[in-house]
Formats: C-alpha cells, structure tokens, sequence
C-alpha cells in the first residue's frame, strides 16, 4: 500500500508538471557566444505614395498579434504573427509616433501628433480619445493596468488612470519623451529624450526616472550623452539599463544607481535598442541598414546582420520573436531566434509541458 501511495504521489507530480504554462518553466534559449537570427516576413506597413516609414511596432502579450504605427500614411495596423495577415487598418489624422498593447492584451493605445492618444479594443473599436496639448513620441502601458503613460514633446510624462480614463498625473521630464518604460511591478517609471536648455547651447540627451510607489519622487535625472536618446530599455533583470541615440553610441547603466558601465562606439545613428528576453544580449539599430548584437557579458559585438533602417524594435515575452519598425522604407519585419543547438533540454521541457503518456513514463 505504501508503495502503491509513493506511485500514485509521483504520477501526480508528473501530472501536474505537464499541465504548467510555458511561462512558469525555466529554459536558456539562447547559446552563450550568439544568437541565430531568421527573417520569417516583411510587410508593407506604410504605402503612401512618396516617403514611408513604420514608427513603432509591439508584439502582444500572448504573442500572437503585432500591431504597427506609421508616420506618413497615418496608419494604424493590427496583424497576425503567424502568417502576418493584416486584420485591420485605421487611418488617423496625424503622424502616430508611438503603441502600445495594455497588459492583458484586450486593448491598445496609439499616440499622435493631433495630440491624442487613443484606444481601441482588439477589433478595432475606438474605447476612449485622450487629450493633451503636445505630441506624443512614446508611449507604455503600466505591467499593472493602471496607468497609459504618453511622453511628450512639450517635456511631460502623461498618465492616464486606465478605469477612468481621467488624466491623474503630469510629471516633469524637462524636455521632449522620446521613450519610457515601467519596471515590471509598475512601481518604478524611466524616461529619456532631447533635453535643449532654452537661450543655451547646452543640447544632450537626458534620462529620468521616478519611483512611482513613493509620489513619484526622481530617482535620478542624468545627461546621458550629448545628442539625443531614443530609445531606454530596462535589462530583465532591471539592474541596468540601455540606450541609443543621435551620439552613435549604445550606453549601459545600472539602475537604480544610473551609474555609467560601457559605452560602445557604433558607426551609425541609432533609433532604437533593446534587451533580448533573456537578458544575455542587446540588440541595437538606427540608420546604417544594419541589426547590431552585443553580449552583455563582455560587450563585445557578436552579431550583425542586414536591417533597414530600424526605427524600432520589440520582443515576444518568450524572445523567440522580434519586430521591427522601418524608418526608410515603410517595413514591418518579423524574426525568428532561434533555439540552441540540441542539449537535452528540449527534451527534458518537452517532457514536463507536453500530455504524453509515452514521455511520462521514460
């Protein structure tokens, strides 16, 4: 009887591990020298007649849908990761600069010109109209649900409450927001732009940042470089993080601390970085027509592969899948990156995830 028990228990176990969600598990993607990187499709996300370019591009929670904005044409596109079908369009009544997916993924949020930010629901059903008196160059929704935070050209972070859709907060960044990010409990708030100090010649790129759970008191507020920065990214880890801009560079410091850890010198002007999931590589890219991948490690550059002028650059929650945004040619672009080679723990996950009797039983 008791070992019929210590039989029954385990098969429970091993019941139970299968059914987990993929999320819970825990599995290195990536090698450790670099990572391998397949263009899967182009779409074309802007089609005016003349100039065309893809602002801003984000894959949803669930992975299954990307939505685009455009910066001619006015574009607002929703499509399909799997095979890139374009499920809607909206055309607005300015550039739109920055979107967004909410948390749970029922809702997006496009920032413009017209100094809007509106919502739409998942079919394409205009929610709510947000107002401001300035553009909008970026725009995030907190991890948490609450706030639609848009950062704009005036030099304020907006935030909406997301029940309400009143406007509850304006912070002072001092100068344009071109990019912002929530930490992950939605308890910490970092910015970055152009800072120009008026009747001076004093033009650099700023980062800010605010802890939101203690009345938005500033963390920091640091001249980052001297050009400006168009894109701040948090590590997964949230211990450092990283920009690019106008000073054709990609910066690295830690956070909370916003102390300097490397700078590397890059021969183009960049438009946008990012942390891959996993934490262990940056990829950055801007106008020279190329993706560069750098080691966090060490680093060092360990890949570069032909990209048309990113504008933009986002991952799936597992970091199989990468978007970008197209500046000069009006191209949404979907990658794939690709697993490590083959050492076992394919199998052992496949093992745990996978309702096979057969696997179970090994």
């Amino acid at each position: 009887m008791k070992n019929l028990r210590k039989i029954s228990s385990l098969l429970l176990v091993i019941s139970l591990s299968s059914i987990l969600p993929l999320k819970a598990q825990t599995i290195t993607i990536l090698g450790e020298d670099k990572p391998m990187v397949q263009a899967l499709w182009h779409r074309i996300a802007d089609y005016t007649p003349t100039l065309r370019s893809v602002e801003s591009a984000e894959i949803s929670p669930d992975g299954r849908l990307i939505l685009s904005a455009s910066k001619f044409g006015y574009y607002l596109m929703l499509w399909t990761v799997a095979d890139g079908k374009l499920l809607w369009e909206k055309v607005l009544d300015a550039e739109i600069e920055a979107v967004t997916f909410s948390p749970d993924g029922k809702y997006i949020a496009a920032g413009d010109e017209a100094y809007l930010v509106t919502i739409y629901d998942l079919e394409g059903n205009q929610v709510k109209v947000l107002q401001h008196d300035a553009g909008f160059d970026g725009i995030t929704w907190s991890p948490d649900g609450k706030y639609v935070a848009g950062g704009s050209e005036k030099g304020e972070v907006v935030l909406w409450n997301a029940d309400t859709w009143g406007k509850e907060i304006i912070l002072d960044a001092g100068a344009t927001v071109n990019s912002l990010e929530f930490t992950k409990d939605s308890k910490k708030l970092i910015a970055a732009g152009n800072k120009r100090t008026p009747g001076e010649d004093d033009k650099h790129g700023f980062v800010k940042s605010w802890d939101v759970a203690n009345n938005w008191e500033v963390i920091f507020d640091i001249k980052a470089q001297e050009k400006s920065v168009k894109s701040v990214r948090l590590s997964p880890d949230e211990k450092t993080f990283a920009i690019s801009g106008a000073a054709n560079q990609v910066k690295i410091f830690s956070y909370p601390e916003a102390k300097e850890l490397a700078v590397i010198d890059v021969p183009d002007y960049l438009e946008a970085v990012a942390y891959h999931p996993e934490g262990n590589f940056i990829f950055a890219g801007g106008h020279g027509g190329v993706m560069h991948v750098y080691n966090t490690a060490t680093y060092k550059e360990v890949l570069t592969f032909p990209c048309r002028r990113v504008e933009y650059i986002d991952f799936s929650e597992d970091g199989r899948l990468m978007v970008t945004a197209h500046e000069d040619s009006g191209l949404l672009s979907l990658y794939f990156i690709w697993l490590q080679k083959y050492d076992g723990n394919y199998g052992k996950l496949a093992k745990k995830i996978l309702k096979n009797r057969d696997l179970q039983n090994r």
